[in-house]
């Protein structure tokens, strides 16, 4: 242990996942005090800002292709079985999810939360705009929870961004 670098990192990493909540269920959906409260001592403590990555609320449980989505039934033990209590899969528990998600950005103390990454908010199910490049009837598993119906309109969430 003591000075050698690879405990150190080790030991930085350690605290880290202590503070803070890495997955898509925790943060923003399920506990979002829990990851409120992460997100704020992060902040604090290592006074870095805070963008919150890779999030996503399906508007549906419909599919749009013929790839199973990863919601609600992916057995991806990573991810929460869906809806989730208070976020129903519909186009207004999406935009209250992300509404959610918002709050605790614009919360971080001294103005450390400055974004977050919708993961991915255009992938609507369009043939060879699938997962595998070399088959393009292959489709995405993401579609219903891109932030454009099956129709390829704007859902509600998208109101939130002309209030960002």
């Amino acid at each position: 242990m003591g000075n050698d670098p690879r405990s150190c990192q080790q030991d930085q990493e350690t605290r880290i996942r202590e503070n803070c909540f890495t997955t898509q269920a925790t943060i923003g959906i399920t506990q979002t005090q829990l990851a409120r409260d992460g997100v704020y001592r992060i902040a604090l403590r290592y006074q870095k800002d805070i963008i919150l990555v890779e999030t996503a609320y399906p508007f549906t449980l419909e599919n749009d292709d013929a790839t199973q989505n990863i919601f609600p039934s992916s057995g991806i033990d990573a991810f929460p079985a869906l809806p989730v209590d208070g976020y129903p899969a519909t186009p207004e528990g999406q935009k209250k999810m992300l509404a959610d998600i918002l709050s605790v950005i614009r919360a971080v103390p001294e103005n450390r939360g400055i974004g977050f990454f919708w993961w991915d908010a255009a992938w609507t199910a369009v043939e060879g705009n699938g997962w595998d490049t070399a088959d393009p009837t292959l489709g995405n598993n993401w579609e219903n929870q891109a932030l454009f119906d099956f129709n390829d309109c704007p859902l509600p969430a998208m109101d939130l961004f002309k209030e960002a």
